[in-house]
């Protein structure tokens, strides 16, 4: 297996070795600041013809939180560890760290890896699913950062929902967590939550089908542990479209209201590495408050980017690129390596204003 570049025009070529190595840690981007917060929003439903107010209603979550996003914080501290887990496996590897929607941003930390003299570089985009918002919109970021590099390649690592440093984690605190709950587990209700995305998403990706493969796995991992049955559903979270658009339901608020015979729900943020502010508003508040008025006890499990498995994941991932003879170190339960796209892999037609 060979890794796949994309070349300044955005298309997909083979290429046979790397001469230098760079990873780009690639992430989202969050606000460090209240003042930031607002352009932030706008940098991301930049397009999208979000009314203002809306814009300023979200904003508000950040104040709940000291007015401003984990992310940052956190991306570092991933960086921080897995360079020392990439000294320790002799891997000579600069890491870089750039945002999409926020400083630093992919386009200047693009033209530091070229000054530094990287003619090739991988990235690690923090999604572990395909998807337009979680893949092709981090590779079309990075194309249009790379327009004014003539001879450079951007080499993306694979989609992870089928890694054990993925799993695991969640795997190891659902367990803890209904252990923890002390009620049978007839009433226990686990929600495996993701961010809920357009239906035409949807149809232009393997989004549920790779986050059901990984909901199957994980679940069948937890009641094997236990040997009983547990009573468990895939959620959503996060909508942020207009009423009218369809997205992936239901939501987890929503389903929570329907259970019966349940006294305690796990939320499981499967659609998530780390505890950004979607997961620290919309599930350990929003979720968590909607929960309290239905009497119902409510967990939430850990994002695996804490546990040391993740690190080592990536690190695979990259190893693995540097050197096509190593085997993938995929759970072939959960999904087969997926290496390359199609030219209209996860392309969503853009909607008319």
């Amino acid at each position: 297996m060979h890794p796949f570049r994309e070349n300044n025009q955005g298309s997909v070529d083979k290429i046979e070795s790397v001469n230098k190595s760079a990873l780009l840690y690639l992430s989202f981007g969050g606000p460090n600041t209240e003042d930031e917060i607002l352009p932030f929003m706008e940098n991301v439903t930049r397009g999208r013809n979000i009314p203002q107010e809306r814009l300023i209603e979200v904003s508000k979550h950040y104040y709940l939180f000291g007015g401003k996003s984990p992310i940052n914080e956190i991306n570092l501290d991933i960086i921080e560890r897995l360079k020392a887990v990439l000294k320790e496996r002799g891997l000579l590897v600069d890491l870089y760290f750039g945002n999409r929607n926020w400083e630093p941003y992919v386009g200047d930390i693009v033209k530091d890896i070229a000054a530094d003299g990287f003619e090739n570089f991988f990235y690690f985009a923090t999604s572990a699913y395909s998807s337009y918002s979680g893949c092709r919109q981090y590779r079309e970021d990075v194309s249009r950062a790379m327009d004014q590099l003539s001879d450079a390649s951007a080499i993306k690592l694979p989609h992870f929902y089928n890694r054990r440093g993925f799993v695991q984690p969640f795997i190891d605190d659902i367990i803890e967590k209904v252990t923890s709950l002390d009620m049978p587990l007839t009433e226990i209700e686990i929600c495996y939550s993701a961010h809920s995305v357009p239906l035409s998403m949807v149809e232009a990706s393997f989004y549920t089908q790779q986050l059901g493969q990984a909901i199957s796995y994980i679940h069948s991992k937890v009641i094997g542990h236990f040997g009983e049955e547990i009573s468990h559903a895939k959620v959503y979270q996060s909508r942020s479209g207009p009423p009218n658009q369809p997205w992936l339901e239901p939501d987890i608020s929503d389903h929570m209201a329907t259970l019966q015979g349940k006294k305690g729900v796990i939320s499981v943020p499967v659609g998530f590495i780390s505890d950004h502010m979607e997961v620290i508003y919309d599930l350990d508040t929003l979720a968590k408050d909607n929960a309290a008025l239905l009497n119902l006890q409510y967990l939430r499990v850990k994002t695996p980017s804490p546990s040391p498995l993740f690190i080592e994941m990536i690190a695979d991932l990259l190893e693995e690129e540097l050197d096509p003879s190593i085997e993938r170190r995929v759970i072939k339960e959960v999904g087969e390596p997926f290496d390359t796209c199609g030219q209209r892999c996860c392309l969503v037609e853009r909607p008319r204003h």
